[in-house]
């Protein structure tokens, strides 16, 4: 996981890295003047609404933790761990609005996404014979976000909330004790993310997006039929995303 996160950051880190210079090189080749030239007016505004399509390419982590004592039907104690590695495609849509003051840009935006994530663990505990199973497919953002601009070019960071919401199940159809129960919670936490914009036209943005997401712990409870009781496992998720973009800004 501590891989995965610092590689996205390395990305990330060099994305803004190489729009700031690609900025600076415009700077050079339109003849806009050094920083010393206070009478230079952009002659793009970031200011206004906007919209964006993304689709791009997301990986996650998860571990679910039993809170609750032995089960027949789990295998598992009290504390033991499932762990699961998701990856999968991203698709999303974000509204917002920005307001550019001089080079500084910043404003606030809400995303939709669908995420393509299912993945299922053979179980390591007792039998060995429990499937486990983990679906995220839908989240949300709700992030304010500061950029620096040059014209046309602009990079930001943005932090806020964040949403998914979270299906798990557990399987067991060998043996002589046998059950299966399922459970799906909205997790709550927060996102951190960093981008890169450029606009095409007056109206057409493009731009890349990385985005990190920790939705927290939650208890998932998943009743196992008659007589044989509920599993209860602290469910914890952190995602990861990297999309391409396009928008529209009015």
């Amino acid at each position: 996981m501590l891989k995965r996160t610092l590689t996205s950051l390395g990305v990330s880190a060099g994305l803004l890295l190489m729009a700031a210079g690609a900025a600076g090189a415009g700077d050079t080749v339109h003849g806009r003047g050094s920083m010393k030239d206070s009478t230079y007016v952009p002659s793009f505004s970031w200011s206004g609404h906007y919209a964006h399509v993304a689709v791009g390419a997301g990986w996650a982590d998860s571990d679910w933790e039993q809170v609750r004592g032995k089960s027949f039907v789990s295998d598992r104690y009290k504390g033991d761990v499932v762990s699961f590695e998701l990856d999968g495609i991203v698709v999303n849509g974000t509204v917002g609005v920005m307001s550019q003051m001089g080079s500084i840009v910043h404003g606030v935006e809400v995303a939709f996404g669908y995420v393509d994530f299912d993945e299922t663990e053979l179980s390591g505990f007792g039998a060995k014979d429990d499937v486990f199973k983990i679906q995220v497919d839908f989240y949300t953002t709700l992030a304010y976000r500061l950029g620096y601009a040059w014209d046309r070019m602009q990079v930001y960071a943005k932090a806020g909330y964040a949403g998914a919401n979270v299906e798990t199940s557990i399987d067991d159809d060998a043996g002589w004790i046998r059950g299966s129960g399922d459970d799906e919670e909205w997790h709550h936490g927060y996102v951190l993310g960093a981008g890169v914009d450029y606009a095409l036209t007056s109206r057409i943005i493009l731009g890349v997006e990385y985005n990190y997401m920790d939705f927290g712990s939650k208890t998932h409870a998943k009743g196992l039929g008659r007589r044989r009781g509920t599993i209860n496992d602290d469910v914890e998720l952190e995602m990861h995303t990297v999309a391409g973009r396009v928008g529209v800004k009015f």
